[in-house]
């Protein structure tokens, strides 16, 4: 009986310390905190009628949170998208405490509106004007 009474000592003891010991993967952040924080700004969106292109001008804030793309989203009477970062070889994300312009592919019409996407939350939007 003490033997089996240890058994089950150790085995509940070792289920405990492998919950609280438990490796932490990387940090996630809510929504609600990733818009509080303001990681990212856009300080221009404009369409560019002879081109066709759109330009965003985006500031990147200092964050305690690791970014590594963006999805801009265009609204208007056809919507698109495209993403800068992580998987686009020839888009990089801006360093922190720069502005640094992207250009979306050219559009047959002005979209009204942009927004900006990390990490599936929505961080930043603007109206566009022409250019």
């Amino acid at each position: 009986m003490i033997l089996v009474g240890v058994i089950a000592l150790v085995a509940i003891g070792a289920f405990i310390f492998t919950l609280v010991n438990k490796p932490q993967l990387s940090p996630t952040v809510s929504c609600f905190d990733a818009q509080t924080e303001q990681p990212f700004m856009v300080t221009s969106a404009c369409y560019n009628v002879s081109s066709k292109i759109v330009h965003v001008d985006v500031y990147r804030v200092a964050s305690g949170y690791v970014y590594d793309s963006l999805l801009f989203t265009l609204q208007g009477a056809k919507s698109s998208s495209w993403t800068c970062g992580k998987g686009c070889g020839l888009c990089t994300l801006g360093k922190i405490g720069e502005t640094k312009r992207y250009y979306s592919l050219p559009l047959d019409d002005k979209p009204a509106s942009l927004e900006v996407f990390a990490n599936g939350c929505s961080l930043a939007s603007s109206f566009l004007s022409s250019c």
